[in-house]
């Protein structure tokens, strides 16, 4: 007799995921990676047998010893280890008081936009040729080519772009019926504003605001070919 699970049963096959998820996933998996193991408040209690408001950099050589022996799992303590997360014994990271939560400081890396447009291969080679980026890693395409996931490095600035998901409600400026998000580009000098403009026009940009001179320095506007709009400025200092 046929087993009736062998029957149902359905041969594996491969699942591509989801390309968003994929990438995000990745970057927070390589942050980790880069932080150092924060301090393990119970470890600390039960390994030094205190319970004080006790700073990790007062702990004894022996307790710091003894902790690094039979800690259950990673503890970064020490004068190497990022004071941020060298919190002192008795400060929780979070309590069941809202407005305690509420004041607890986060620390900010950095601020990267995630640009959803039609095409992304023209998007990649725009950026390039107008703000002169270059790729933080090769681009992620899907089945059928489309773009994935791509990581641009404009400056000190990560920019992430993919083409559109309309499925996950992803979709670029132009079908919205409008831009929804400026990116400010500060540069060096006020020429440089000019050169940028024109730059970005002579790859295909459309030049929304000439650049002029105003109250608050030299800047100008453009809109990418994938309907990004763009904010150039330059800040003389004060």
């Amino acid at each position: 007799m046929t087993d009736p699970l062998d029957a149902l049963r359905h041969p594996p096959s491969a699942e591509a995921p989801d390309p968003i998820f994929a990438a995000a996933l990745r970057l927070r998996l390589q942050q980790a990676l880069e932080r150092p193991a924060p301090v393990a408040f119970d470890e600390l209690r039960r390994v030094t047998g205190r319970s004080d408001y006790l700073d990790p950099d007062e702990l004894t050589a022996d307790e710091q010893q003894r902790l690094s022996e039979t800690a259950e799992f990673p503890v970064a303590i020490g004068p190497d280890s990022p004071r941020e997360i060298r919190q002192p014994i008795g400060r929780p990271a979070f309590d069941d008081d809202l407005e305690a939560r509420m004041t607890i400081p986060i620390r900010i890396n950095q601020l990267s936009p995630y640009l959803a447009v039609a095409d992304g291969r023209r998007a990649i080679d725009f950026y390039v040729a107008a703000f002169g980026a270059t790729l933080g890693g090769d681009p992620i395409y899907m089945a059928g080519g489309k773009l994935g996931h791509a990581t641009l490095l404009i400056g000190p600035v990560r920019v992430f772009l993919a083409e559109e998901f309309p499925e996950m409600g992803l979709i670029a400026p132009g079908r919205a019926g409008g831009v929804s998000v400026t990116l400010h580009l500060s540069l060096a000098s006020a020429d440089e504003v000019d050169v940028a403009a024109s730059r970005a026009v002579e790859a295909g940009a459309t030049l929304e605001r000439a650049v002029a001179d105003g109250p608050y320095g030299r800047a100008g506007v453009v809109v990418d070919p994938a309907g990004h709009r763009w904010f150039l400025l330059f800040e003389p200092p004060a």
